[in-house]
C-alpha cells in the first residue's frame, strides 16, 4: 500500500501541470513582462501623449524606425509636460529625427508618472485579490475558483493586445489592473490546490513546482521581450498578449481536472464525490485511509479557534510569531527585488551599459537556467524515485 500511496497518477501530473501553468508561470510573467519592452512601450505612451496634444501627426508603427516625424518647437528642452502646458508654439527650428524626440521626452515627469502607474498597479491589485483569494477558494472550490479567476487573466490578455489598434495607453494600464487581480486570487488557490491533491510523499515535491513555474515564468517574459523577439516597436503587444494563451489552455484543460477531495469532503460533506476524486489521482480504489485522515482533520478543525487579525496582534502567544513571519515578508520585498524585475534595464542603462547588451545582461539567464535545472532536478527525481 506504501507504494501505491507514492505513485505519481497521470490524473495528478496533468492535474498539477495545468494548475500552475495557467497560474504559477504566468504570475512569474507578469512580474518580468513590463521589463525588456519598457523602452518601446514609454515611446509608444509619449506619441500618444503628443498626439493628443495635437503636436505630433499619428503615423504608421510599422515603419517606425524608418519614419521622420516634423515637430515645430522652440529651443528649450523638448518634453512632454512643456509641449501639453505650451500655450503657443512658436520657431522654425523642427525636430526631424524620431529618436530624438524620444531622447528628449524620455525623463519627462507626466511620462514617468504614467509608466509608474502601470508598472505599480499590478502589485495594488495583486492584494486586493489576495485579501479576496479565501473566500473564492472556500465558496467556489479550488478547481472552479481557478476557473472563474481565469477568466481575469483572459480578458487582460485581450486587452494586452489592441493598444495600437485603438491608439491607447490605457488599456495597457487597465490589462496590468486585471493581471494583479488575478495573481493575487490566483497565488493562495494554485498552491491550496497542489497541497490537496497530493499525496503527503511527495507533497514536497509537487508543491516546489509552483515556485520553479513562476522562476520560468520570470524567463520566459524576459526572453520573449528580447528585441530580436517581440520586445520592439512593431510586436511589443504580443508580450502582453501572451498571456490568452496559457489561460485559454487553463479554461479547457481544467475542468478535465478533479476538484480538491478535501474540499469536497470538508467543506461540501459530498463524501461520495470526494472518494471519486480521489480514486482519479491515486489510481487505485481503497482510499478508506485517506479520507479517515480527513475526517479527523476535519472534527480537529471544528474545534479550533478561529483568530482575528485584531486578535493575532493582542494574543500574547501569537504576536510575537506573527510579527516574524510578517517581517520577513515585508523584508524580502524591501530587499528591492521587485524593482529589479520590473527596472533592471532603465539601471543597466544609467549604469552605462550599452543598449545591445542591456537586454541580455537583464535576464540573469545564466543563474535563472542553472536555477531551472537544478529544480528540475529535484523536482522531478525526487517525485519519480519516491514513486518508482
Amino acid at each position: 500500500m506504501a507504494d501505491k500511496k507514492n505513485h505519481l497518477t497521470c490524473t495528478l501530473l496533468f492535474s498539477t501541470i495545468i494548475a500552475i501553468f495557467g497560474n504559477s508561470f504566468l504570475y512569474g510573467y507578469n512580474i518580468g513582462a513590463v521589463n525588456n519592452p519598457a523602452e518601446v512601450v514609454r515611446r509608444f505612451y509619449a506619441r500618444i501623449l503628443l498626439e493628443r496634444a495635437g503636436l505630433l501627426h499619428h503615423h504608421d508603427d510599422e515603419s517606425i524606425n524608418n519614419n521622420m516625424t516634423t515637430l515645430k518647437t522652440t529651443s528649450s528642452p523638448v518634453t512632454v509636460a512643456s509641449f501639453i502646458n505650451s500655450s503657443s508654439l512658436s520657431g522654425n527650428e523642427s525636430i526631424t529625427d524620431e529618436k530624438e524626440i524620444e531622447k528628449e521626452v524620455e525623463e519627462d515627469p507626466v511620462l514617468e508618472l504614467l509608466w509608474a502607474i502601470t508598472v505599480a498597479i499590478f502589485v495594488l491589485f495583486g492584494m486586493f485579490g489576495a485579501f479576496g483569494s479565501s473566500k473564492i477558494a472556500d465558496h467556489f472550490g479550488r478547481k472552479k475558483g481557478m476557473i472563474l479567476i481565469t477568466f481575469f487573466m483572459f480578458i487582460a490578455g485581450i486587452l494586452g493586445a489592441i493598444p495600437k489598434a485603438i491608439n491607447s495607453f490605457e488599456v495597457i494600464i487597465v490589462h496590468r489592473a486585471f493581471v494583479g487581480l488575478h495573481c493575487g486570487l490566483s497565488m493562495s488557490l494554485v498552491s491550496l490546490y497542489i497541497a490537496e491533491i497530493s499525496p503527503k510523499q511527495i507533497r514536497g515535491a509537487l508543491g516546489a513546482c509552483h515556485q520553479l513555474f513562476i522562476t520560468i515564468g520570470i524567463l520566459s517574459s524576459n526572453i520573449i521581450g528580447v528585441r530580436q523577439l517581440t520586445g520592439n516597436d512593431r510586436l511589443w503587444p504580443f508580450v502582453f498578449a501572451f498571456n490568452a494563451f496559457p489561460s485559454f489552455v487553463c479554461l479547457v484543460c481544467m475542468p478535465f481536472c478533479p476538484e480538491s477531495p478535501r474540499f469536497l469532503l470538508i467543506n461540501k460533506k459530498q463524501e461520495a464525490d470526494a472518494r471519486k476524486a480521489m480514486q482519479r489521482l491515486r489510481g487505485y480504489d481503497d482510499m478508506e485511509d485517506e479520507m479517515d485522515e480527513m475526517k479527523i482533520e476535519a472534527s480537529k478543525m471544528q474545534s479550533v479557534k478561529a483568530f482575528s487579525i485584531k486578535q493575532l496582534l493582542v494574543t500574547p502567544g501569537l504576536r510575537l510569531p506573527t510579527f516574524i513571519a510578517t517581517m520577513s515578508m515585508a523584508a524580502q520585498q524591501l530587499s528591492g527585488i521587485n524593482a529589479v524585475m520590473s527596472y533592471s534595464s532603465f539601471m543597466f542603462k544609467n549604469a552605462g551599459v550599452p543598449d545591445n547588451i542591456i537586454q541580455w545582461v537583464d535576464n540573469h539567464s545564466a543563474f535563472a537556467v542553472i536555477g531551472i535545472i537544478s529544480m528540475h532536478t529535484y523536482v522531478i527525481g525526487f517525485a519519480i524515485g519516491l514513486g518508482m
